[in-house]
């Protein structure tokens, strides 16, 4: 049975949390995983924005993975990411990014200053709003969700400059380039490289964290939550793939663009082989030293 779920108790479970006064976070949410909540995801918006205050940010994912087809119009394309995001998306005092598939929607007085450049920074790159959140001392925050929509980790991805997040798609003829129709009316090309794609495999990443102690667990209303800083997710994503590049993509024999990424893997593999063969035919087997 469903609890009623109203806004003083989110903000109170919230708080318990560990999420505070000026905190930047980046949600990511299931509005049925809390129960009924009266007044749905706007009560839940509300909520958060009286607990960071200001001076806070809320960041949520509105991407758009099918509806950027002829273009993609940031101020009318719906989000496909849930409720609660299309609803901040809709409020008149919200920010979204211009990235044809990976926009974000925004409140908080910074919000423009942090979705700026997004189309020229790349989808969940170095330099896009969810780096930038990250940057900030910002949180991750799973609410009723798993870190399977974690999107932070692929900002990692980037960072220590896997080859395949740029020649890797969800599809075979997924595009290179998106067009974005601005408000204006203006229409600019956007290339969509580097590619996030599956995202299956990143629960893996949990029990590093949780090792680490980066891990906040609580409950918002009936929802199970974890709260995170930004920048450890990256951090602790970045160290796992310098040593294992393959560590968090998903089990499914039948996902192409997992399958895909492993065979950039072992194309790198099979070259470094090759060089250190190369290298030691070379020297008789000798390694030279300078």
């Amino acid at each position: 049975m469903n609890m009623i779920v109203s806004k003083s108790r989110i903000e109170e479970d919230l708080k318990s949390l560990g999420l505070e006064e000026n905190d930047w976070v980046f949600m990511h949410s299931s509005l049925k995983s809390l129960g009924y909540v009266r007044r749905g995801a706007n009560t839940v918006i509300d909520a958060i924005m009286d607990v960071v205050g200001e001076e806070g940010l809320l960041m949520v994912p509105t991407f758009t993975f099918k509806g950027f087809a002829p273009y993609f119009e940031p101020h009318r394309t719906p989000s496909e990411m849930g409720l609660i995001t299309e609803t901040l998306r809709q409020r008149k005092e919200s920010v979204r990014s211009w990235h044809p598939t990976h926009s974000v929607g925004l409140l908080g007085k910074r919000g423009k200053s942090v979705v700026e450049g997004h189309t020229k920074a790349g989808s969940l790159a170095e330099g896009s709003p969810p780096d930038k959140l990250a940057k900030q001392g910002g949180y991750v925050l799973l609410l009723g969700v798993r870190h399977t929509l974690n999107s932070t980790i692929h900002i990692a991805e980037v960072y220590v400059q896997l080859p395949y997040v740029y020649t890797v798609k969800d599809s075979p003829d997924f595009p290179e380039q998106a067009v974005v129709r601005t408000p204006s009316g203006k229409k600019i090309k956007v290339n969509l490289a580097p590619y996030p794609t599956c995202s299956e495999g990143f629960w893996k990443l949990e029990r590093l964290l949780r090792d680490k102690e980066r891990i906040q667990y609580g409950k918002v209303g009936q929802a199970h939550c974890q709260l995170m800083k930004s920048q450890d997710v990256i951090d602790t994503a970045s160290s796992l793939l310098r040593e294992e590049p393959e560590a968090l993509l998903c089990d499914n024999a039948q996902c192409y663009s997992c399958s895909e990424k492993r065979k950039v893997i072992q194309s790198l593999l099979d070259k470094d082989l090759q060089k250190e063969n190369s290298i030691s035919i070379s020297t008789g087997g000798r390694r030279e030293v300078e």
